[in-house]
C-alpha cells in the first residue's frame, strides 16, 4: 500500500476519515514509528563497509544502520572479527595497533586501539527504514501493512485517551510476534554471525 492508502486506512480505523481529531501529519509519524518498531525485531541483515585511514580514532557511523549486530576489520587480505562494545574506549587511546574493538557512542564508532594500519570496516546490522512522506511512498518493512495501521490506530485512540487503544496494542503485540516468525523464516540465520556471511 501507498502512503496514502495507508493514511486512509487508519483514518477508517479511527473513524476520523475527515481528518478532525489526528492530522495527515501525525498519523505519518505514527506509520514511521510502527516501521521501526518492527525493525528492531527483524532478522534481515545488510552490510555496510567503511574505509579506514591509518591513525583514525573512529568512523561515523552509517546513518542508516540502525542496530549494529557484528563488525569485521580487513587488513590486506586478513579480515578478523571484533568486539563490539558501547561506551567509550579506555582513555589511552594513544596506544595504536590492529584494532581489537569498536566501541559504539552516538553517532560515531571508536577503534580500540587506534587503527595503526589503513583497513576496511565491514559492518552486519539491521537497515533504518526509509520514512515516508510522500503520498506514493511504500513502507520498507515488507508484509506488514496491517501491523502498520493498527499501531498508528493504537496511537491515535491512546492520545486521544481512548479505552480501545488497550485492544489495539493486545492485537498488535500479538501479531508483531507472528510477523517476527515470519520474518526469521524468511531470513534464516546462525546465532553467531560468521565471517564467510560475507561470501
Amino acid at each position: 500500500m501507498q502512503l496514502s492508502e495507508l493514511i486512509q486506512a487508519v483514518r477508517d480505523e479511527v473513524q476520523d476519515q475527515a481528518a478532525q481529531r489526528w492530522s495527515d501529519a501525525t498519523i505519518i509519524r505514527y506509520l514511521n514509528d510502527a516501521q521501526l518498531d518492527l525493525a528492531q525485531v527483524s532478522k534481515q541483515l545488510t552490510s555496510w563497509t567503511t574505509q579506514v585511514q591509518a591513525g583514525a580514532v573512529y568512523a561515523p557511523r552509517p546513518p542508516d544502520l540502525l542496530i549494529p549486530k557484528a563488525f569485521w576489520f580487513e587488513i590486506g587480505t586478513w579480515r578478523y572479527p571484533l568486539e563490539m562494545k558501547y561506551g567509550l574506549p579506555p582513555e589511552n587511546q594513544v596506544v595504536q595497533g590492529d584494532p581489537e574493538a569498536v566501541h559504539l557512542v552516538g553517532d560515531y564508532m571508536y577503534f580500540y586501539p587506534v587503527v595503526q594500519q589503513p583497513g576496511t570496516l565491514y559492518i552486519s546490522g539491521t537497515m533504518r527504514p526509509t520514512p515516508m512522506a510522500l503520498n506514493t511512498d511504500v513502507p520498507s518493512i515488507q508484509d506488514a501493512d496491517s501491523l502498520l495501521i493498527t499501531y498508528a490506530a493504537w496511537m491515535c485512540f491512546l492520545s486521544d485517551g481512548d479505552p480501545i487503544a488497550s485492544t489495539k496494542e493486545s492485537w498488535y503485540r500479538q501479531r508483531k510476534l507472528e510477523w517476527a516468525i515470519l520474518d526469521a523464516q524468511k531470513h534464516p540465520m546462525p546465532d553467531r554471525i560468521e565471517r564467510n556471511w560475507w561470501w
